[in-house]
């Protein structure tokens, strides 16, 4: 038997619009330096701002991200505590709120603990929401139930799958208006 796991897509122009209907108040955004730089971050704390929505910032996502990006977005969104975390970027910065997430939730998990067989993970969201505004098309973190982490191990960098159904974000906003402002170099690298 198969079970498919989706999150609630808002798509279209004009999907952001959707976090006027969020009764959640205080936002946890993970984005990287260059979203920052195209002024996307802009674009969304400027509707955040409209909506009556506070919100902190985590822009320290590297591509590939690492377990100690993960660790220090998770102690800034546990000073933070959000009840609602926005992912904003690219599949690095997705996965890395995926991680965030976890560890806000579960202060006692480890990356480590994130598998399919982790029963605890099943009761997910009790803190926060994730909503992953994807900025790219490529991996297609924003819909799916895994997250890839580096980390440095025995003088090497290994990527960790984590996979577990509960890292399906609670909705993934899809506004064409990211995608389409992709410097082209970058649209080329994320079509294969």
């Amino acid at each position: 038997m198969w079970h498919f796991y989706c999150p609630n897509i808002i798509y279209g122009e004009g999907a952001l619009n959707f976090l006027e209907n969020l009764k959640e108040k205080r936002c946890f955004i993970v984005t990287d330096k260059v979203i920052d730089d195209l002024g996307y971050l802009k674009i969304l704390t400027d509707k955040l701002a409209k909506y009556g929505k506070e919100y902190a910032v985590f822009n320290e996502v590297v591509p590939d991200p690492h377990e100690e990006d993960v660790i220090k977005g998770k102690d800034k969104c546990n000073k933070y505590s959000p009840d609602l975390i926005i992912a904003l970027g690219g599949g690095s910065v997705i996965d890395t709120a995926k991680g965030i997430w976890v560890m806000y939730e579960y202060p006692e998990y480890t990356l480590d603990d994130i598998n399919p067989f982790s029963a605890q993970l099943y009761d997910f969201a009790n803190k926060a929401k994730l909503i992953a505004i994807p900025t790219t098309s490529g991996t297609g973190s924003e819909v799916t139930w895994a997250a890839i982490i580096s980390r440095f191990e025995n003088d090497v960098w290994r990527k960790m799958s984590l996979p577990h159904m509960s890292l399906v974000p609670t909705f993934a906003i899809v506004d064409p208006i990211f995608p389409k402002g992709m410097p082209p170099k970058l649209t080329v690298l994320t079509a294969f």
